[in-house]
Parts: structure tokens; C-alpha cells; sequence
């Protein structure tokens, strides 16, 4: 099994995580792991990773810049019974009710575009070969007032497994302790 990683795991493991890791075992072992394929970056997530703050992931991690690495993601595309799912169970009611027909249509198709979309298909279109997980830090909560769930939640309603930073390092049995 693959994980396919969402940009703010990279952001969090640059901001959070990197800074305190005197062993300098983490960024290494997320290079070891791309390279396997264990870890899979999408080029969705490559091209967000390089505007996020100013391109700090990219900088603090140059091995995300090969780009034999990024999975293409131009052709995986929804499927009926997803594009179905996507009107009716993957939407934020409150904000699909605020928009009309042709604005709903708009964010649709700009969210089907999206990292996260593509993410999610990824690991849908692999879901009978259990080949994927998606480590993400977004939380479940649907706060940002987006026409769409967040990943956590489109995951669950589609029996896709996610992980955070933490339950990776966690199964990767690295310990992190902070020091002052």
C-alpha cells in the first residue's frame, strides 16, 4: 500500500516538524520513501507545494522538484457514480444552497481541477486494490465556507483511509521528542 500525500502534510512536516529534528532523519526518510513510491506525490500537489509560503516545501525539500516522482494525475478523470456522489454527497449543503445553479457548476468544475480532487480520485480508482491511503493534516470540520467537503470527510463517505503526520511517524516507528 501507498500513501499519497496532501500538501498540508508537507507544509506541516517543513513548519512543525523539520525545524526540531536534530537527528535529521525526517526529510531523508520522506526522500527514501518518494523514491520507493511508498510515499506518492500527485503534480497537483507538487504545483500547490510550490506557492505555499513563498515555496518553503520545495526549498526545504529539493527531492520533490524531480519530477519522475509526480504521479500524472490529467487523466483520472470521475466516473459516473462519483460525479453523482459529488452533487449530492460530498457538498456543503449551507454553501451549495447559497449558490445558484451555474456558480455551483463553476466551483465544480475548479474543485474537480483541484489537488484535493485528484488526491481523492487517485486513491477511488485504486480503491478495490486497497492500493492507496491519503495522509492529510486537514481536519475534519468544515470551516472554510468551500462549496465541498474537505478530504477527510469526501474519504470517509468513500471508505478511503486516511492518516496525519503523526499515525505515519507513528507506523514508521520514528519518535519524535523536541528539545530545547
Amino acid at each position: 500500500m501507498s500513501i499519497l500525500i496532501d500538501t498540508s502534510s508537507l507544509h506541516s512536516l517543513v513548519r512543525y516538524y523539520l525545524p526540531f529534528d536534530k537527528k535529521e532523519v525526517l526529510a531523508p526518510l520522506f526522500k527514501s520513501k518518494i523514491e520507493s513510491s511508498e510515499i506518492v506525490l500527485i503534480d497537483k500537489v507538487y504545483l500547490e507545494c510550490k506557492f505555499v509560503g513563498g515555496g518553503v516545501i520545495t526549498e526545504s525539500l529539493p527531492f520533490l522538484n524531480n519530477k519522475k516522482y509526480h504521479l500524472k494525475t490529467d487523466t483520472i478523470l470521475p466516473d459516473t457514480k462519483f460525479f453523482n456522489r459529488l452533487d449530492n454527497d460530498f457538498t456543503n449543503k449551507l454553501k451549495r444552497a447559497s449558490l445558484s445553479p451555474q456558480q455551483f457548476e463553476a466551483q465544480k468544475k475548479q474543485f474537480l481541477q483541484s489537488a484535493d480532487a485528484k488526491l481523492i480520485l487517485a486513491a477511488y480508482h485504486e480503491l478495490k486494490k486497497g492500493s492507496y491511503k491519503i495522509l492529510t493534516e486537514e481536519s475534519r470540520s468544515s470551516n472554510d465556507n468551500k462549496a465541498f467537503l474537505k478530504i477527510p470527510l469526501i474519504c470517509d463517505r468513500l471508505d478511503i483511509d486516511v492518516i496525519s503526520l503523526p499515525m505515519l511517524f507513528e507506523s514508521y516507528e520514528i519518535s519524535i521528542t523536541f528539545r530545547r
